[in-house]
């Protein structure tokens, strides 16, 4: 299986790479005859941090 994950730009060290990231990512599989499937975890934007 393939699992690729989709960051918004600037945010890779926000995310957890896990459906339990705080963003709360949504999930698609695609499989095609023959191939692994593919899975796209697709990480949504946090809101900025206040210091």
């Amino acid at each position: 299986m393939h699992v690729l994950h989709q960051i918004p730009a600037r945010q890779t060290r926000r995310h957890d790479r896990t459906l339990d990231c705080p963003c709360g990512p949504s999930q698609t599989v695609m499989k095609r005859p023959g191939e692994q499937p593919a899975v796209t975890i697709t990480h949504h934007a946090l809101p900025k941090e206040t210091r």
